[in-house]
This record gives C-alpha cells, structure tokens and sequence, in this order.
C-alpha cells in the first residue's frame, strides 16, 4: 500500500471528472475505490491499472450504478420514515401521538376554517425552514467535493433529491387541497363541512411528515451528504 503521488491523483480526477456524474454519492464512491484501488501497486503498474479501471467504469456503468444508487436510497429512506412513523404509534411514544392527536382534533371543532388554514401554514413553513436547511448544508458539502475533484457539472445529493421530491409532493398535496373545493364549485369552501376534514387531513399529513423526515434527516446527516 502506497500513497498515489499529485501528478496520479490529478489523472484520477481528470478521470473521474470526464465521466460527468451527477450523483455526489457515486462520485465519491468511484473516486474511492480509484484510489484505493490504485494505491495497491506499485507506480510502474498506475498507468495500466488506471486504463483498466476506465475500461470498467464507463459513462454507461456509471449512469446504471447512479440510478441503483438513486432507486436504493429512496426505498431506504421510505423504509426509514416508516419505521419512525411506526415508532410513533409503539409504546410509551403512543402517549405523546394520541396526546397531539386529541388536541389538533379539539382545535378543528373549535376553530373557523380561515384559521385552520392558517394553522396549516405553521407547520409547512417549519418544514420549507428545514428543507432550506438541509438544501444549504448539503450545498456546502457537495461544493467542497467539487472543488476538490475539480469538478465543473452539476452534482447533487441523492438523498437531497428525495427530500426536495417529497417536499414538492406536499406543497402539491396543499394546493390541491385549497384549490379543489373551488373547482368543485364552493364559493366559500371555509364555511363547508368538507373543507374541515380537508384541512384536518392535511394537518396530520404535515405533522407527520414533519417529524418523520426530522428524524430521518438527523440520522441520514451523520453519515450521507445531506
């Protein structure tokens, strides 16, 4: 075992840069393996390891281990933020959901609409917080990636892609739930009994979401690129 000198690190990353990933995490990945790969011979032996490294990852190898990548990180976080939203449901943490729960049940029956959907709005901008959070911090760590590699294309987290995803899946799910009942003709969906269990759906959804993808996000943090 060796350490790969400046001028062999510098062809590694041309290498690596060449092949254009998008995926941060495959990014690092194939750059790893490189140059772990590489430090296990001898400098005579670089040049010939090199090329058949490169005969092996190509731009096509590359693109189909991106996308594995990618479908495996989001079964695994729904998988994750099923097993918290379960923890939430499991005693003693019972307590506390079925606590909220008869709360935000209380509110709804003694609240107008035009607060509710107000009350809707606090937790969706707790959330849009988090996601600027979370966008920023791995924005950082992507950057110093890139300037490391000296990488030029654009490169995201998978793991940012799917909290970005879920995010413009919610902000779609209020915009339906706002929207609908005037497309269905309600001219002050406010004072209808529908726009109730509405507003208390979407409610439940945010709370949950919400701590779901805290949760999901602290974990992930500690070692993904988020």
């Amino acid at each position: 075992m060796r350490q790969l000198s400046e001028q062999e690190l510098d062809q590694v990353k041309r290498a690596i840069a060449a092949k254009e990933l998008t995926s941060a995490e495959i990014l690092m990945e194939v750059y790893d393996h490189y140059v772990s790969h590489l430090e296990s011979y001898g400098d005579s032996e670089f040049e010939g390891e090199l090329f058949e490294l490169e005969q092996k990852f190509t731009h096509h190898y590359c693109k189909a281990l991106q996308e594995k990548h990618y479908n495996s990180t989001h079964r695994g976080m729904r998988v994750l933020q099923w097993k918290i939203f379960k923890s939430q449901l499991s005693w003693p943490n019972f307590i506390v959901t079925a606590t909220l729960f008869s709360l935000i049940s209380y509110l709804w029956t003694t609240i107008d609409g035009r607060t509710r959907t107000v009350v809707i709005l606090v937790p969706l901008g707790i959330i849009l917080l988090l996601v600027v959070w979370i966008l920023i911090k791995s924005t950082v760590k992507v950057r110093s990636i890139k300037k490391t590699l000296g990488v030029s294309n654009y490169i995201q987290s998978d793991y940012l892609k799917i909290i970005l995803g879920q995010w413009t899946l919610i902000l779609s799910t209020l915009t339906l739930g706002v929207l609908a009942p005037k497309n269905l003709g309600f001219t002050d969906p406010f004072t209808n009994p529908y726009y109730t269990y509405i507003t208390f759906f979407l409610a439940i959804l945010y709370l949950g979401y919400f701590l779901t993808l805290l949760q999901a996000w602290k974990i992930k943090s500690k070692t993904a690129l988020i």
